[in-house]
């Protein structure tokens, strides 16, 4: 009888963390399709509005390099 208690315990375990694992990967699953959908449209608009930011930045920087020092090539 002290035998046959932990195996059972193990095997019911078991059971229940497959089930858990199977309902955790399911709901993972959905959930980061509904994320995906609307964030990739946010990720794609910040990123254009960025690199335009940046261009203008180095832009700036580079005439104003080229207007206070001189271009001496």
């Amino acid at each position: 009888m002290g035998n046959s208690a932990p195996g059972w315990f193990k095997r019911l375990r078991r059971r229940r963390s497959c089930q858990w694992q199977l309902k955790l990967s399911i709901s993972r699953s959905w959930r980061w399709l509904r994320l995906s959908l609307g964030f990739s449209v946010v990720e794609d608009v910040a990123f254009r509005v960025i690199s335009v930011l940046e261009a203008v930045a180095l832009l700036a920087s580079i005439s104003c390099f080229f207007l206070c020092c001189g271009c001496r090539v």
